[in-house]
């Protein structure tokens, strides 16, 4: 089976149904404390000051984004930075993966008490709503903050909406690449990033 997978390019609707089989679906929301500390703190707060009044614009991007945890967690943590007029900004938060199936997941926006494992129940009562079955649904004025599409990272064809990205996370992932495919996959980041943005891996 793997020298057939490896006999060809696979067509688009392989690889999609690959990455439903191979994926690897563990997140859950606020992963990894300190990175959004920083993310409120250092990146978000002083970006805000230099832009207030001028270039008013946050563009950020989950770039493996799996069942969506990581994506609502950088629009809560937006959510909760002080942003002075806030009506004036326009500010979005592009999620992509792979799995069409995990995409699905995320756009639902409904998940159950695992992935909250680690999270303040602060966190889950103001930004969720509970459900009959146990489960928590995201609160729509957090879920509109979010876009997600299809992407695969190392293909050459364009990221939709990827273009001037402030912020882009992509932790966990890299690892899973070949060296080739990892150079690939920063020199698209590098593409992408503002000059001076932020490239987040992850912690390991």
């Amino acid at each position: 089976f793997a020298h057939w997978i490896l006999s060809s390019p696979l067509a688009d609707d392989q690889i999609r149904m690959l990455a439903g089989h191979l994926h690897v679906e563990e997140t859950y929301f606020f992963r990894d404390p300190p990175v959004w500390g920083i993310l409120q703190n250092t990146i978000l707060s002083p970006l805000i000051a230099s832009r207030e009044g001028t270039n008013q614009r946050l563009r950020l991007w989950s770039a493996a984004c799996s069942t969506g945890e990581e994506a609502y967690s950088m629009a809560i943590t937006l959510a909760q930075v002080p942003l002075p007029n806030r009506q004036d900004w326009k500010c979005s938060i592009l999620a992509t993966d792979i799995n069409p199936d995990a995409l699905r997941c995320a756009q639902l926006g409904i998940y159950s008490p695992w992935s909250f494992r680690g999270t303040s129940p602060d966190i889950r009562s103001r930004y969720f709503r509970p459900m009959s079955n146990g489960q928590f649904v995201i609160r729509p004025e957090i879920k509109e903050m979010v876009t997600f599409t299809h992407a695969n990272l190392v293909s050459s064809a364009p990221i939709p909406n990827s273009g001037l990205m402030d912020v882009i996370f992509c932790r966990n992932v890299l690892f899973y690449f070949t060296p080739e495919r990892v150079k690939r996959v920063l020199e698209r980041f590098y593409d992408t990033l503002v000059d001076g943005g932020w490239l987040i891996v992850g912690s390991d």
